[in-house]
């Protein structure tokens, strides 16, 4: 029994006398770009107030064009935001074309 457990021993502990292969470094990451976003972009704006009581369809009908104009404001803000993102992306990205008239 004992020198089965010697040889378990042994086998178990060969694997320690070995060294591990080297681990490639990573390759270097650009570092990341970040674009801002005006403050007026990102503000929300309050919701237009409901009529409440005893109200008519005038008032029905400026509520709903209020609160159209707000949604449209949102829409707008976000489209802004998308095209802010995507000259900044296009500012900070290198040129492929050049790029690759440079490797040939």
């Amino acid at each position: 029994m004992k020198i089965l457990s010697l040889l378990a021993l042994a086998f178990v502990l060969t694997g320690c006398g070995t060294t591990p292969e080297r681990i490639p470094a990573p390759e270097r990451m650009p570092a990341p770009i970040v674009c801002d976003l005006k403050q007026g972009m990102v503000e929300p704006e309050p919701q237009p107030v409901r009529p409440t009581g005893d109200y008519s369809q005038r008032h029905v009908s400026d509520y709903l064009a209020r609160l159209h104009r707000w949604g449209s404001r949102g829409w707008e803000k976000l489209a802004a935001a998308r095209q802010r993102n995507e000259r900044c992306k296009e500012q900070h990205q290198p040129n492929t074309a050049d790029s690759e008239r440079e490797d040939q």
